[in-house]
């Protein structure tokens, strides 16, 4: 069975936090278009401004992402803000 959700990235955030709580940290909104699950976060590639998707095994998905959300996200993993955090859920704004 498949089904269709209609609602903006931001009604889907609230829903994340609220539904997920501390679990929901694990999610950030990447740029204007997406929100990504950072567990499975394999490649950042800023100068093809790609984002890799993967768990190493099964899967490999990529999106394209603005070159600025993905210098934010290579930040906050450097930064170790990914492993830290204690935001409900983060965003990475263009």
């Amino acid at each position: 069975m498949k089904a269709t959700v209609c609602m903006n990235l931001a009604q889907m955030q609230s829903i994340l936090s609220e539904s997920l709580k501390e679990a929901a940290g694990v999610f950030a909104r990447i740029g204007k278009r997406h929100i990504i699950n950072l567990t499975y976060v394999y490649q950042i590639a800023i100068l093809r401004q790609k984002l890799v998707l993967s768990d190493g095994e099964n899967f490999e998905y990529q999106i394209n992402v603005s070159k600025d959300a993905l210098k934010k996200l290579r930040d906050m993993y450097v930064s170790g803000l990914c492993i830290k955090s204690e935001a409900v859920t983060k965003t990475i704004t263009q």
